[in-house]
């Protein structure tokens, strides 16, 4: 008779012991390495406002995710490329956003073509 033997995932709990790690009460290690893998974001989802309204100031843009472990922030830029932050949108002009996605610890993003740029323009 063959018995064939199965792969159990097993929770440890490992609590600092001075220069040990206590695993449970009766086991005291040495050393003990653990890897955590970061989970990797491969579709992030950003939203940006609708619209830009001539008159609204460019600080009112808003740019949010719900995808975990992600945040995001924007910078605006005018056809020139300078940055602004107190203008308001004006017709008839083309703006760059720049966003940034920030993983957080527990998290990396996956590296794809991001298939180019776009501009809008008011």
């Amino acid at each position: 008779m063959l018995l064939q033997q199965m792969l159990v995932p097993i929770l440890v709990t490992a609590e600092p012991n001075g220069d040990n790690c206590r695993i449970d009460e009766s086991v005291t290690v040495q050393n003990a390495t653990f890897t955590i893998t970061k989970q990797e974001i491969t579709a992030p989802v950003v939203a940006i406002s609708k619209s830009l309204p001539e008159g609204q100031l460019v600080s009112g843009l808003t740019v949010e995710t719900a995808t975990s472990g992600l945040s995001v922030s924007a910078t605006c830029f005018d056809e020139d490329g300078n940055q602004l932050e107190e203008e308001r949108f004006k017709a008839g002009t083309t703006y760059s956003i720049s966003i940034v996605l920030k993983a957080d610890k527990n998290h990396v993003l996956k590296c794809t073509d991001a298939g180019g740029y776009g501009q809008r323009r008011r």
